[in-house]
Order: C-alpha cells, then structure tokens, then sequence
C-alpha cells in the first residue's frame, strides 16, 4: 500500500549548512512530498519504508537546494529510527566553490570546472589529472604568446 502526503511541512524553518553562505543558515522547506509504503508478509512479518523529498530555500543567498530523507524497517537499529539524509548538491564546510575565468578559452574553462568537481567529490587521482591538463593548457596558451616575442631579433 502506498500513499502520499503534500505539503505538510511546507513553510517550515531549519537549519541547515549552506555551501555559498558557508555556515548553518535558515532555510525555508518550499516543497515537501512524503511517500509511505508497506508490505505485511505471510509469516508476520513486514516492511514499512518512508520517504521525504524536499526543496528547501535558504533564507540567506536565496539558494534552492533538494533534500531526500529515507527511512524503512530494514535501516532501524537497536535504538530505534534511523535517517538516511541526502542533500543536493552535497553540503561541506571544505566544498570549493569554483571561480569564474572569462578571459580564458573555453576548454580550460571546462577542465577547470571538471577538476573542482572531482577535489569535491574526493576523485583525488582524476583530479590530478585534471590539474596537470589544466598546467599545460595556461602553458600552450601562454606560448602562443611567447613564441613571437622569444623568436624577434633582439638588440
């Protein structure tokens, strides 16, 4: 049997780690959906799961954000209700926001980007690689800058 409810922590206020505001901020629940579904088994036993999804505003930099909550008989312990709690996009006070580069070419633009995602997502080795493609590609663009100024004549 499932069922579903909207709404009924709409309006609600948290808090909750904002990655642009760097610290615990209020945020606003917006949107809230929570989903119960159970199962009773023949040999008496059951299984009950719910979940809460939710988009959530902080009430600092206006930042929308996602959380998931799950919780379902399989995950209880011995103490009683177990959470599991999800954000999106993932919430840590060492997360690095990355910079904006216009005046570089785009596909720099692009690893750069790349390589701030894997130093957050601790892919530490791809994101080495991405710091040693990002090292030669300021090097090429700078040599075609260098290259006529090392070939002209010199006094």
């Amino acid at each position: 049997m499932q069922k579903r409810e909207r709404n009924k922590s709409s309006s609600k206020v948290e808090q909750i780690f904002c990655n642009i505001c760097k610290r615990n901020t209020n945020h606003k629940i917006l949107y809230s959906l929570k989903k119960t579904s159970s199962d009773d088994f023949n040999d008496g036993s059951f299984f009950r799961c719910e979940s809460w999804h939710e988009v959530l505003e902080c009430l600092g930099c206006e930042c929308i954000s996602f959380r998931q909550k799950v919780s379902s008989t399989d995950d209880y312990d011995k103490t009683g209700n177990l959470n599991i709690v999800s954000l999106f996009p993932r919430r840590d006070e060492n997360l690095l926001n990355p910079k904006y580069f216009f005046a570089a070419p785009a596909i720099l633009q692009r690893i750069y980007r790349e390589t701030m995602d894997c130093y957050n997502n601790e892919n530490l080795i791809l994101c080495a690689a991405g710091v040693r493609a990002l090292v030669e590609g300021v090097c090429n663009e700078n040599l075609k800058y260098l290259v006529p100024i090392i070939n002209s004549p010199q006094p």
